[in-house]
Order: C-alpha cells, then structure tokens, then sequence
C-alpha cells in the first residue's frame, strides 16, 4: 500500500499544482479486481473554500512493475457524484 500512497500523493501534487486548487488530503484506496488496478480519491479544496473536489486516480503497474496512474476523474464537486461505482464499472449517477 505504500506504493499506492507516495504515487497517489505525487500524482496529486501535480495536478493541485497544475490546477491552483490546494490538496487536502488522499482518502480512500481501493482494489479494482476487474482491472487488477488500484484507485485512489482524493480531496481537493479551492483556495476560497468555496468548492471541494473529490478527484480519482486510477493505477496499474507498468512494465517495470511500478505502479502508474492510467486515468485521473472528478468523482465528486462539492459531495455531489458525477458518476458512480458499480460492480467496478463507472455509471452514471441516476
């Protein structure tokens, strides 16, 4: 799992940097067997407080056998879903 941590913390660094939106803080880590990838969620606050952001980041490992981010989503924008988790599948919220 440390793995899973240092990379989503890189790959989240990154995009608060890229973005201008402050990391809060990873949350879950999550096993898609499906996939046999991982994905993360992690939160994002604007820096006014205004909007939180909930974004993913999905891994796998890479040729060398090192873990790397695949696919980076918004799950969330102030607790509200903008897709949903099924069966390992992404769905549209109903």
């Amino acid at each position: 799992m440390g793995q899973i941590q240092d990379l989503t913390w890189e790959a989240a660094k990154v995009l608060s940097k890229k973005l201008g939106i402050p990391l809060v803080a990873p949350n879950d880590l999550h096993y898609i067997k499906k996939e046999d990838a991982y994905f993360a969620c992690t939160d994002f606050i604007t820096s006014d407080g205004t909007d939180k952001y909930d974004v993913d980041f999905w891994m796998k490992k890479g040729a060398d056998g090192k873990l790397d981010v695949y696919m980076t989503k918004i799950h969330k924008k102030n607790d509200m879903p903008r897709f949903v988790y099924k069966d390992d599948e992404i769905a549209d919220v109903e």
